[in-house]
């Protein structure tokens, strides 16, 4: 399989356990997504509930537990970037064991949560590299739905 290709499967991947969630999570409202695989961006899931709200959604499937830490990186970019498009912003992590961690950027005081930079993976569909990232440190705590099951 080449590289685009296993690419596309694994965002598709987590953002279909990230769709998963999210019709639990709203329903007995109408929801429509729109996924964003093949894009560079950083909106991953842009999601309408009843015609009236528009969320925008940074999805990370992460392959392992969800108790292994309790505090989580956000990079800076995606963040303001997710902000910047005026609807409600979601930072959304599945886990290995079926659970789900969310958080609601838009209702967040981000001037009170702590930053700090990170060497990590940086992947695009030509390559994958590790750099320097500024990211916030988002504990488990401050999240909406704190820990779900899928």
């Amino acid at each position: 399989m080449e590289k685009n290709e296993q690419y596309h499967q694994m965002d598709n991947y987590g953002q279909g356990r990230a769709i998963e969630q999210l019709t639990k999570i709203f329903s007995g409202h109408t929801v429509t997504y729109t996924q964003h695989i093949s894009d560079s961006g950083t909106v991953d899931i842009e999601m309408d509930i009843n015609g009236n709200y528009t969320y925008f959604i940074e999805v990370k499937d992460r392959w392992y537990s969800h108790h292994l830490f309790s505090t989580w990186y956000l990079e800076v970019d995606k963040y303001n970037e997710l902000i910047k498009r005026g609807g409600k912003a979601y930072y959304l992590n599945t886990f290995l064991d079926d659970w789900c961690v969310v958080w609601d950027l838009s209702k967040m005081d981000m001037s009170q949560v702590q930053t700090g930079k990170v060497y990590l993976w940086h992947s695009t569909l030509e390559k994958d590299y590790k750099m320097w990232k500024d990211v916030y440190y988002l504990p488990t705590e401050k999240a909406v739905f704190p820990i779900l099951s899928l």
